[in-house]
C-alpha cells in the first residue's frame, strides 16, 4: 500500500495500481493519479483537435469551393466578350457593348476580392472604419448610376428617395460606398424583370439609414440572420445567399458600430436596411 500525503489521514493507495504520485499544486504534498484517467484525458484532448483541424479543413475546402464558383462567371464573361473584340465581329457599337460587358465583370471580382479580404480583417478585428464627412445622397446616385446598364437590360425602375434636409454623414466613404454597391447588386440580382427597386434615406434618433427595397423573392423569417453569413446555402426558392456580398455589408456596419437587417417590403420582395449610428450622425445640408 501507499500512503497518499494530503489525500486525509490514512487515505492509502492499493499496491500494484496503475498511476502515479505528483505534487499537489495546492500545497497539500503529493496526490495519486490514475494512468487510466491521464489516458482518457489525454485521448479526449487529441480528439477534440483532431476534429476541431477536421472543421477548419472543411470550412477552408468550402470556402475555396464558393470562391472558384463566384469567379468563374465573371471570368466567362470577360474571355468571352475578349473573344469577340479579339475576332474584330461585329460594327463597332456592339465592340464598344462588349468593352462594357468586360468592364462591369471587372468592377464584380475587384468588388469579391475587396469584400473577401474586408470580411478576413472583420474576423481578426483589424477593419476600422475611417470617418469622414460623405455626401450620402450624391453616393447614392453614383452607386444607381454605376448600375444603369443592368437596370436598363433588366427594364428595372431604379429610384432613390432622401428627405430635403439630410445630406452627409460622418462614416467611411470605401466601406458605405461599397455597402451600398453590394445591396444594390444583390437586389438586381434577384429582382424580376420590369420591377422597382427603391434606395430610401432616412434619419432616425441617433442614426442614419439607408434602405434598399426590392420586389424579389422574399426571405423567410428564419433564414434573416444566417443571409448574412459566408456563403449560406439557403432551402427553398427564396434567395441562397449565396457569396460574400451580404456578410461583407455586416461587416462594414459593424465597423461604424451600426447593424443590418432585411424586413418584408409588402407586398413582395425585401427590404434590407443598414444603420449608421450617432457617430456618423446626420450634418446639415450642404449647400
Amino acid at each position: 500500500m501507499v500512503r497518499l500525503l494530503g489525500a486525509g489521514a490514512g487515505a492509502t493507495a492499493p499496491t500494484g495500481a496503475l498511476g502515479h504520485l505528483t505534487s499537489d499544486p495546492l500545497g497539500f504534498g503529493y496526490v495519486w493519479v490514475s494512468t487510466t484517467a491521464v489516458l482518457a484525458l489525454l485521448g479526449y484532448i487529441v480528439g477534440t483537435q483532431r476534429d476541431a483541424l477536421q472543421r477548419v479543413q472543411q470550412r477552408k475546402d468550402e470556402l475555396a469551393e464558393y470562391v472558384v464558383h463566384d469567379l468563374r462567371n465573371p471570368l466567362t464573361v470577360v474571355k468571352a466578350e475578349a473573344d469577340l473584340m479579339a475576332a474584330g465581329l461585329g460594327p463597332p457599337e456592339d465592340l464598344r457593348e462588349c468593352g462594357r460587358s468586360i468592364q462591369r465583370a471587372a468592377n464584380a471580382l475587384m468588388r469579391m476580392v475587396a469584400n473577401l479580404l474586408d470580411i478576413h480583417r472583420s474576423e481578426e478585428r483589424t477593419l476600422v472604419a475611417s470617418r469622414s464627412e460623405v455626401r450620402v445622397l450624391g453616393m447614392l446616385q453614383e452607386v444607381c448610376e454605376l448600375a444603369r446598364p443592368e437596370q436598363q437590360l433588366r427594364k428595372l425602375q431604379l429610384n432613390v428617395v432622401a428627405p430635403p434636409d439630410i445630406d452627409c454623414v460622418r462614416a467611411d466613404p470605401d466601406l458605405l460606398g461599397r455597402i451600398m454597391e453590394n445591396l444594390l447588386d444583390n437586389s438586381l440580382r434577384y429582382s424580376p424583370e420590369g420591377g422597382e427597386i427603391r434606395l430610401e434615406l432616412k434619419a432616425v434618433p441617433g442614426a442614419i439609414q439607408v434602405w434598399v427595397k426590392d420586389q424579389g423573392p422574399g426571405i423567410p423569417p428564419e433564414h434573416r440572420q444566417r443571409i448574412f453569413e459566408k456563403y449560406v446555402q439557403l432551402d427553398g426558392p427564396s434567395r441562397t445567399g449565396r457569396g460574400l456580398g451580404l456578410a461583407f455589408c455586416r461587416a462594414a456596419a459593424e465597423a461604424h458600430g451600426g447593424r443590418i437587417w432585411v424586413e418584408d417590403n409588402a407586398p413582395r420582395g425585401s427590404a434590407f436596411c443598414v444603420e449608421i449610428p450617432s457617430e456618423a450622425r446626420a450634418l446639415a445640408r450642404v449647400s
